[in-house]
């Protein structure tokens, strides 16, 4: 089995900072103590606040590069992809959230996106298509 460890704090200090990289089997060995043990102070609210920090962290570092690099390619298709190749590492979730949450979260968020940067000329020209492929899709 390939592990690397990243070490934020020695072991000595008694603080269990072992963020792993694995591939192989049994990786609930690999994970940091205060995701595996029942008893540990660290809850679950706390693991899911730093999670969706750590996602408007990574949101905002790809908005930079973005910037940056000159890309492109839409925001949005980039976090996507983003998405998508953390969604391929091997790595059992912790975290549970609920995808009707997601949804209302993130979907206002996109149509507001979208919206906005809209030509209004173009949006005058296909309202009625937009109008008759919406209306019986909200049917259920």
């Amino acid at each position: 089995m390939n592990v690397t460890n990243i070490t934020l704090v020695p072991p000595q200090y008694g603080l269990p900072f072992y963020y792993p990289l694995f591939i192989g089997e049994n990786p609930e060995k690999l994970w940091p103590r205060f995701l595996r043990e029942e008893d540990s102070i660290v809850t679950n609210l706390q693991i899911d606040m730093l999670y969706r920090a750590c996602i408007f962290l990574v949101g905002g570092m790809v908005r930079h590069c973005i910037n940056i690099l000159d890309i492109r390619l839409p925001y949005t298709v980039i976090v996507f992809l983003f998405g998508m190749v953390m969604g391929f590492l091997p790595i059992e979730p912790y975290i549970e959230i609920d995808p009707h949450v997601l949804l209302l979260i993130f979907l206002p968020i996109l149509i507001f996106d979208g919206a906005f940067a809209i030509d209004t000329y173009i949006f005058n020209k296909i309202i009625l298509q937009v109008l008759v492929l919406a209306f019986p899709a909200m049917g259920e």
